[in-house]
């Protein structure tokens, strides 16, 4: 980055250059005004959908919560499209692991957030707390889950 001013206060970042690729203008609260130079190689960031409080700006691009910016569902882009983390096997370890993603240091809380859309990608996760990845977990592998939305993995960052 050449310049950055954090003012979590305030809840507003300004960013004059974050890598190559992406240009954040201003985040306020709610507000978000991103310019993506490359979208292809910033899949996590490529903006809201409607659904307040998506994040994904982090050391991994490629996870957000919905929710708010420290507490909701969590979800994973995997192969072009957004999807849930079935609550089979979410616990404290694998809720930092995804915190960690975001670049949060730990999860405080892990639940049951069911109100989901899209793919399952994730079920049965097994982690010790210390990858850097979600996907350096074990599990049942991509989109092979016997879950429900109403099983979706909630979390609350910190």
């Amino acid at each position: 980055m050449n310049s950055s001013l954090c003012s979590f206060d305030e809840k507003a970042i300004e960013i004059s250059q974050l890598k190559q690729d992406l240009e954040i203008i201003n985040i306020s609260n709610s507000n978000v005004a991103i310019k993506l130079e490359n979208l292809a190689q910033t899949p996590g960031v490529q903006g809201r959908t409607g659904q307040k409080g998506e994040q994904g700006i982090g050391q991994y691009s490629n996870a957000r919560i919905v929710g708010t910016s420290k507490r909701g569902r969590a979800e994973l882009f995997h192969n072009g499209e957004w999807g849930t983390i079935c609550n089979d096997g979410w616990d404290i370890k694998a809720a930092t692991v995804f915190c960690r993603m975001l670049g949060y240091q730990q999860a405080t809380e892990f639940y049951t957030d069911g109100h989901g859309t899209g793919p399952i990608l994730l079920d049965d996760l097994t982690c010790a707390g210390t990858e850097s990845s979600l996907s350096a977990c074990r599990s049942g592998g991509w989109k092979k889950h016997n879950c429900g939305h109403s099983e979706d993995a909630g979390v609350e960052c910190a």
